[in-house]
Order: C-alpha cells, then structure tokens, then sequence
C-alpha cells in the first residue's frame, strides 16, 4: 500500500488563524491539518476538483511571516495560504512556475527547465523513465518530450493550447505526487525558457 505523502507547513484559510500541521497530499483531495497557538485543532480537506488556481503569494498581505506563501485558490471557498517549514520546496517552485505558464495569452509549445542537484541525474533519470503523471493519449497534447544532462531536467510540451493542459494538470493528484517524488532530485527554481528562434521545413509540392 502506497503512503500517502505528508510535509510539516504551516497554512491559513482566509483570514482565519494561523496553523502549524502538515500537509497531505491523498489520491482525491489535499488534506490540512494542525493547531492554533491556543491549541485548538483543525482538519480541512480540499478535493482537486475544487482547486481552481495554484500560484505564489509575494505581496504583503498574502505572504506568512516574512516568506512567500504558496496560495490555492478554490472556486466558492476562500482561499488557502501554506507556508513551508520544510520538504516543499519544489512543490512550491512548480507551483510557480505553472502560475506563470497560466498567465497571459495561449500558448502551443513550452519548455521548462529544471535543475538538477549534483549526483541526482541517476534518480532524474529513474523517475522520467517511470513514464509521465497521467495518460498523455487522453491529453490535448500532441508531443512531450524530456531532455536530461547532468544539471538539467528540459520537459517540452507542445500541443494546440498548452496553457490549458498545464491548467488541467496543476489541479491533478497525480502532478502533485510526481512533484513529491522530484523533492529530492530538483536544485533550483525551475524556469520558463522562452523561444527565441523557430525554423520549421515548409512542405514542398512537386518540382
């Protein structure tokens, strides 16, 4: 039977008390739990269905403490802010990275660099070759691919509207669950790597 993964954050719904807990990450929901500073205890569940947007909070009033939080917003409830105490951080960083990737027009083709601890392509490589979090037959995608050096993970999406694939896929337990499992091997922020040239062969109708 496979553990569910479980990270020490502290977190708050809306304006409400502050938490220390942790985090789990369940095959349908995330679930929250933790005590107030007075000792009183909560529980709150959040089904994946219901996640409407995941992005970083940087701004004054949505940050915990002094450090960014990592904000999931839900579509009829307000919105939840977790703060790291430890574990997530690369949870957080594709957070980032796919708020970005959501914002702004439609896009047909992205890569995203990832970077790689010293000594971790072997496990790099073991996780790509476990196949992808999902079906990619049943995606809008119409190509995938990853490229591995020894410091970098690329992954490149292309499809008819990406944005909206990587929209879908945030909201999933399984994108959750491989971004866990990459805890160990990413060593940096992950990054958006913008096109700067494109040369594609026009087909060529007789002679």
């Amino acid at each position: 039977m496979r553990r569910t993964p479980s990270y020490p954050v502290v977190w708050r719904e809306g304006e409400g008390p502050l938490h220390t807990g942790k985090l789990e990450l369940a095959n349908s929901q995330i679930i929250l739990e933790g005590s107030e500073a007075s000792g009183a205890l909560a529980r709150l569940s959040l089904s994946y269905a219901d996640l409407a947007e995941v992005r970083i909070g940087r701004s004054a009033d949505e940050r915990i403490g002094s450090r960014p939080s990592l904000i999931l917003e839900r579509r009829s409830r307000p919105p939840i802010r977790v703060g790291e105490i430890a574990g997530l951080g690369s949870v957080v960083d594709i957070g980032h990275v796919l708020a970005e990737l959501l914002e702004g027009t439609t896009v047909t083709h992205v890569a995203v660099v990832v970077p790689i601890r010293k000594g971790k392509r072997d496990r790099a490589h073991e996780l790509i070759q476990g196949g992808a979090p999902l079906d990619l037959e049943e995606s809008t995608l119409g190509c995938h691919r990853i490229y591995l050096t020894d410091r970098e993970a690329i992954f490149l999406f292309d499809g008819p509207d990406v944005t909206r694939f990587l929209e879908q896929l945030v909201r999933t337990p399984e994108a959750w669950r491989a971004a866990t499992e990459w805890k160990d091997v990413i060593g940096g922020r992950p990054r958006v790597a913008e096109e700067e040239y494109a040369w594609t062969r026009r087909p060529r109708f007789g002679r």
